[in-house]
């Protein structure tokens, strides 16, 4: 009985203390959040060297009072990485290289002390950011070309803007992208075959000089020849063949430092390599290795991403009647990589008899698949230059003539596109709009090729009016 009667009285005291009159405050005041208008996600192009202007819509009963503040911030991959801007309208003197950037705009309400952030992106341009690059021989001369999207061709452009021709002999041009961001070209590489100035490395966003190649050495040759170099990889840096020794430029540091992608010492080993190799997962963020030929010894050798000469050490896996990579005999001259599974390779014996080569491979196996005549030997020229599609077409040209080959069934026949009787100097890969498109070059003139599912290689688009023999060509969308 008398637990029952404590059990009451506590009952009693927690409802006498539930219906004490509640002495505290709830006169809550809502939180008014600036709306901002037309800048959240959005992107706003800016010349470099012209004002960007913003003035963003902010919709706030305190929005035209003092009590609101406004800081811009923008944020780039290099010294001093961010610049900041005060006032409710962004007026500046753009000056950033080419490229997207991050921004925000922190609003700032100090009736409260709260700050609210907006995001947005700035995409920085000048009127070389779109565009095609063009490099030509006029009689041994190196002239560079920039066409705008409209066609208009800006002649000689280098030389025009540098007071100074090109070295001369040209041989490649690169198109070299910031770190990370295969689209951002920074700066254009003119090769040339003069070994005592093997070329000149071009500020993407005004063509003036940067710099020669040699500079791009920590410790530079008294003089070097370039055989192949690649560029547009997903690291930002150039590499490949120079003196038939392999380089690549350094990636083991911040990308935003002015030693990122030099030349430390070529690649250590008892090798020398032909011109031409695979680079394998150059445009991934993944395992990069190279599959090369070593003249010496008439052999594939391979490296890894570091550059470190792994010789023969690989594993041989034939897939059919093969052929041994570790003893070809003959020189390989051209190698291709379609896709993982196939990739195509040519060499001369010293008959002159031309074979093709078919196998695939990853960081550690080779996996020879045949070894044939080639049925375009005939075809095959000086200048002869071959690309592939992961769709595994191969194309080549062949004086007036491009030609493709289908390695499944041999099948060879020539495009429709007609050059007029012109040999073709160039031909190279490219994509617009999504759909394969191969570039051609010639005397004058530059091509676009639809090579399409269900095309026969009819041109598209003609450009005339260019100086000497097209060598070759950067797009840039």
């Amino acid at each position: 009985m008398r637990k029952r009667i404590y059990f009451s009285i506590v009952v009693l005291l927690l409802v006498a203390a539930a219906c004490y009159e509640d002495q505290g405050s709830y006169d809550y005041t809502n939180v008014e959040v600036p709306v901002v208008k037309d800048l959240v996600d959005s992107t706003f192009d800016a010349i470099v060297g012209d004002t960007l202007e913003i003035t963003p819509t902010v919709v706030h009963s305190l929005a035209n009072t003092d009590q609101l503040s406004y800081k811009w911030q923008f944020m780039f991959p290099y010294e001093p990485f961010f610049q900041y801007f005060e006032g409710r309208t962004l007026k500046t003197l753009f000056s950033l290289v080419p490229g997207t950037y991050s921004a925000t705009l922190t609003i700032t309400d100090h009736s409260n002390n709260l700050k609210y952030y907006y995001d947005f992106k700035i995409s920085a341009k000048t009127e070389f950011s779109a565009g095609t690059v063009v490099l030509t021989d006029v009689g041994g001369e190196s002239h560079l070309a920039f066409v705008k999207p409209d066609g208009t061709i800006m002649p000689n452009l280098y030389e025009g803007l540098n007071g100074e021709p090109l070295p001369a002999q040209p041989k490649q041009l690169l198109a070299r992208n910031l770190a990370f961001q295969p689209t951002n070209i920074i700066d254009y590489w003119v090769i040339s075959g003069d070994p005592q100035n093997a070329g000149v490395i071009i500020d993407a966003s005004t063509m003036k000089k940067a710099s020669l190649v040699r500079d791009n050495f920590f410790d530079p040759p008294a003089s070097f020849t370039v055989n192949n170099l690649q560029a547009g990889n997903f690291f930002g840096i150039t590499t490949g063949v120079i003196d038939h020794k392999l380089y690549r430029g350094t990636s083991n540091t911040f990308y935003g430092f002015p030693t990122y992608g030099k030349y430390g010492l070529a690649a250590a080993g008892d090798y020398e390599l032909a011109d031409d190799y695979i680079l394998a997962g150059a445009e991934t963020p993944g395992p990069q290795y190279y599959i090369t030929f070593d003249t010496k010894r008439k052999r594939i050798v391979t490296f890894d991403m570091a550059t470190v000469y792994k010789d023969t050490t690989y594993d041989v896996m034939p897939t059919g009647p093969g052929f041994d990579p570790k003893n070809v005999g003959i020189d390989m001259f051209a190698m291709e990589n379609l896709n993982s599974s196939v990739s195509l390779a040519f060499a001369r014996d010293a008959a002159g008899k031309i074979y093709e080569y078919n196998f695939s491979h990853d960081p550690a196996t080779i996996r020879p698949k045949y070894r044939r005549e080639f049925k375009g030997a005939g075809l095959v020229r000086e200048n002869t230059k071959f690309v592939g599609t992961i769709y595994e077409d191969l194309y080549f040209n062949s004086d007036d003539k491009i030609y493709r080959y289908s390695h499944i069934n041999e099948g060879l026949e020539a495009l429709d596109a007609d050059f007029g009787g012109k040999t073709v100097t160039m031909i190279k890969l490219d994509k617009i709009n999504g759909k394969d498109v191969l570039v051609a070059g010639t005397e004058g003139a530059l091509y676009y090729l639809d090579i399409d599912t269900g095309k026969n290689g009819n041109i598209t688009y003609t450009l005339d009016g260019l100086d000497g023999d097209v060598i070759d060509v950067a797009i840039r969308k």
